[in-house]
């Protein structure tokens, strides 16, 4: 039988053994965990907004401005949500987006139209500039529908 390098009777591996850790290692352990929890439900508590972004086109009629999106709209959009219009024609890099909150929401041959509240021919960007909007301008519509943790929006990305 070949002999064992290793002496695991040995009279000192078995002192290691029987030694309780240091309590430096001990509180050191409880530490990190405690770190560890914290921080998971300090993440927990970080709301991102959780937002729907869609093309449309901008329709001036005498009951007011509504947005034509050429897609169906998920049910989580609602009246009375925020809305980000960025326009083609107006840069949101140099001019900003408008803001604005859905009035109503109806639905014919497959398009959605979002009326929107209190918006004129002449808007206000969130840069504080004046543009002039026209009919059948293009743009897309950033749709704010709620908020969402870190863990959702990584729940989502894995699923």
């Amino acid at each position: 039988m070949p002999q064992n390098k290793y002496k695991l009777r040995s009279e000192e591996v078995q002192e290691v053994m029987n030694k309780p850790p240091n309590s430096l290692i001990t509180w050191g352990n409880t530490l990190v965990i405690a770190v560890l929890i914290v921080g998971t439900y300090l993440l927990s508590l970080i709301q991102f907004p959780n937002k729907v972004s869609v093309p449309f086109q901008l329709n001036i009629s005498e009951n007011g401005l509504s947005c034509v999106l050429s897609v169906e709209l998920s049910s989580e959009i609602k009246p009375n949500q925020l809305v980000l219009l960025a326009f083609e024609s107006y840069p949101s890099e140099s001019y900003g987006k408008v803001s604005s909150e859905i009035d109503f929401i109806t639905s014919e041959k497959g398009r959605a139209i979002i009326t929107l509240k209190n918006l004129k021919a002449s808007a206000q960007t969130n840069t504080k500039k004046q543009i002039m909007l026209q009919n059948h301008q293009l743009g897309v519509a950033e749709i704010r529908i709620g908020h969402q943790n870190v863990f959702m929006m990584l729940k989502k990305k894995v699923i």
